[in-house]
């Protein structure tokens, strides 16, 4: 009994921890462009990943959740993902979800309607080289991934979302900044 007390204190102590950031052999790394692909959706939608231009205002990059109805630990995912979704908005999720579509179709309905949810054989799960699930990677609008890591809870995806983000903002501002520095040149 005591020997349980302590971990209790040592979990209480460490606190939530951010996305497990698990370096495998293979996939995109951070900093590297992902495989220029279009995911389809459930219903038939193509969501591409590399999308500059489209992206609605406001939109800095998609968190890829690759998940499985199946699997015990993923079993917190579509709270996760429903609570995040309704809170970054400026952020669109995509479920990639480890089975066929007809089989994924009750799970589908456990996320909100603007999260994307896509049938994976296998094959991206594998062009991603990613061992354990749940799993996530967010991509900024032009392709490249920001961060990655499982995600064994609610604050290891958020994490992962606020560093995706806080590197999609910098190079935002950045970019304005250098813009205004050119046009401030030209004007003078």
């Amino acid at each position: 009994m005591a020997l349980l007390r302590q971990m209790g204190v040592l979990l209480l102590r460490m606190g939530p921890r951010g996305a497990l950031n698990v370096t495998v052999a293979g996939g995109p790394v951070i900093g590297e462009k992902v495989p220029d692909a279009a995911l389809v959706t459930l219903d038939g939608r193509i969501v591409p990943l590399i999308l500059e231009e489209e992206l609605p205002s406001g939109i800095y990059g998609t968190t890829l959740v690759f998940t499985s109805p199946t699997c015990g630990s993923c079993s917190m995912i579509p709270a996760a993902v429903s609570s995040l979704a309704s809170s970054y908005r400026d952020v669109r999720f995509c479920v990639l979800a480890r089975g066929a579509a007809e089989g994924l179709s009750g799970y589908s309905r456990l996320f909100p309607t603007g999260v994307c949810i896509i049938p994976d054989d296998g094959t991206l799960i594998t062009e991603y080289s990613i061992t354990d699930l749940p799993y996530a990677v967010f991509v900024d609008s032009q392709g490249v991934v920001r961060h990655k890591g499982i995600v064994n809870n609610r604050e290891h995806l958020e994490d992962l979302i606020i560093k995706g983000l806080a590197v999609c903002r910098h190079r935002r501002d950045r970019q304005a900044a250098e813009a205004q520095a050119v046009g401030t040149a030209e004007g003078a």
